[in-house]
């Protein structure tokens, strides 16, 4: 069994056990210049402010050859991303597995307590859930609007 037939078993076994969190998602990247525009156009189309905004803190797991990162960038119709996310000030972060199968998205949260420093332990877990042997390989700080 090669690689991609592992990786399509182990979503869809993941995603099995998830229904419940089908998600569709758009996101818009667009010059900062702009973001006046964008968001009248947006809510004069209907779009309303569905949260607060809130401030994203994510460190993202992958393997050595970087199999999650390339799926993503090659656009495959199967994918997985692995990170530690925490919003706003929380001290925890939880561990996450986003699924893409296709156009729709699911995501598995499992709550923590985790820290930084628990990788190790980390990715032990992540590798009994999907077979891969990752590690974290980068920390992503972002400030988000969401609009439904």
């Amino acid at each position: 069994m090669d690689y991609q037939q592992l990786k399509e078993i182990k979503i869809l076994n993941l995603i099995s056990k998830n229904l419940r969190s089908r998600r569709y998602e758009r996101k818009f990247n667009f010059d900062p210049y702009h973001t006046d525009r964008v968001m009248y156009d947006l809510n004069n189309s209907g779009f309303v402010k569905s949260y607060e905004n809130r401030r994203i803190t994510s460190v993202y797991f992958d393997t050595n050859n970087f199999i999650c990162y390339s799926d993503n960038i090659n656009g495959e119709n199967t994918r997985l991303k692995i990170r530690l996310r925490k919003y706003n000030n929380d001290k925890n972060f939880n561990l996450e597995y986003k699924l893409k199968k296709n156009n729709i998205g699911y995501k598995l949260v499992v709550k923590g307590p985790y820290q930084l420093e628990d990788s190790s332990k980390l990715s032990d877990a992540v590798y009994l859930k999907t077979g891969l042997i990752t590690e974290p390989k980068i920390q992503v700080i972002y400030d988000r609007e969401y609009l439904f």
